[in-house]
């Protein structure tokens, strides 16, 4: 069994990829795509990145798969072939991994003649993941098939339905994508997950967190506090599942498993958060974190580290540490 190099693997839709990791040059949120000149099945959009257009690849088609509308909760890789920057739409990013390779293939990219490499270069196992591992020429190559012979327009992806409040999350990271951070010392910035609860939107740091997630399920446990909605797996793992609203001040979730997850390493320990929706990562100078008064009256001071103003709102900044230990967010396993 032949070892392979580090690789980020990721799914798109129910199928695992992987990518070296040495070519992965950044990972966003997906933003607002325009129109590509030429039209293509394999072809989603175009991104400006920082003052350089990015060509966005959906490779679906190129695996045999049906296009689907985008979401918001995709994702856009940014990697690095032959010196060209290319983006691809994932659905949800597992882990960089050193791999083990099974079995070689050669996948041709569907409806391209004369392929000259295949898509999917083998097949191969990264932790507890079967994965099919990329062909970094393959996908370069799929930007010069401008058209494909015998493709219908109904086997192009819808447009994107989205409601307005969405479409304005897209625009935000377009944007976002194409601001240069001119002379910016990297140490004085700081990453800040976005996310939505009861229609306010809030924030922690991206520090410790290992990953996000769409809930599908809960178990529930005997004699949980409210602010304990049961327990989750994601991906093999079993976590506590906290609804931090309470604390908070806002009214309690329910428990239909309609909502999103992140997790987060907290004193050692892995909590799943509950949240209405994971809007977004960004970029803000350290010193643009405003300490939260000790009187301030609409959210427990002792919770808000800081505060923030983005796109002409004041965002709390909540101090993960402090809604565990001081929130009482553990579970009493002593039933």
């Amino acid at each position: 069994m032949n070892r392979f190099g580090d690789h980020l693997l990721f799914r798109l839709d129910d199928a695992v990829l992987g990518i070296e990791a040495t070519a992965v040059r950044e990972v966003h949120w997906l933003p607002e795509l325009s129109p590509p000149a030429v039209r293509s099945v394999h072809i989603a959009g175009i991104v400006n990145l920082r003052g350089t257009l990015i060509t966005v690849l959906d490779l679906r088609y190129a695996l045999g798969k049906r296009p689907r509308a985008l979401r918001i909760e995709d994702g856009l890789l940014v990697i690095e072939c032959r010196g060209t920057l290319l983006g691809i739409l994932v659905s949800e990013l597992l882990d960089v991994q050193p791999v083990a390779v099974l079995r070689e293939e050669r996948l041709p990219i569907t409806g391209a003649p004369d392929e000259p490499a295949p898509l999917v270069a083998a097949v191969a196992q990264g932790g507890d993941n079967l994965a099919m591992l990329l062909n970094l020429d393959a996908i370069l190559s799929l930007l010069s098939q401008k058209s494909i012979a015998g493709t219908q327009q109904e086997d192009t992806a819808p447009d994107v339905e989205l409601t307005p409040e969405a479409r304005s999350i897209l625009r935000t990271r377009t944007a976002n994508l194409r601001e240069e951070v001119q002379n910016a010392d990297t140490d004085a910035l700081v990453q800040l997950v976005l996310f939505r609860l009861n229609g306010e939107t809030f924030a922690v740091s991206l520090e410790g967190i290992r990953e996000f997630g769409v809930l599908k399920s809960i178990t529930r446990v005997p004699c949980c506090p409210p602010h304990i909605l049961g327990l989750i797996t994601l991906r093999g793992e079993i976590f506590s599942l906290i609804d931090v609203r309470a604390t908070l001040s806002l009214r309690p979730a329910t428990r239909d498993g309609n909502a999103h997850v992140f997790v987060a390493e907290v004193a050692g320990n892995l909590f799943a958060f509950a949240v209405d929706q994971v809007t977004d990562v960004v970029r803000i100078p350290r010193e643009n974190l405003n300490v939260v008064p000790a009187a301030a009256p609409s959210r427990p001071s002792a919770l808000v580290g800081s505060s923030v103003l983005w796109q002409g709102t004041t965002i709390a900044v909540l101090d993960l540490p402090r809604l565990v230990a001081d929130g009482g967010l553990t579970v009493d396993e002593e039933v």
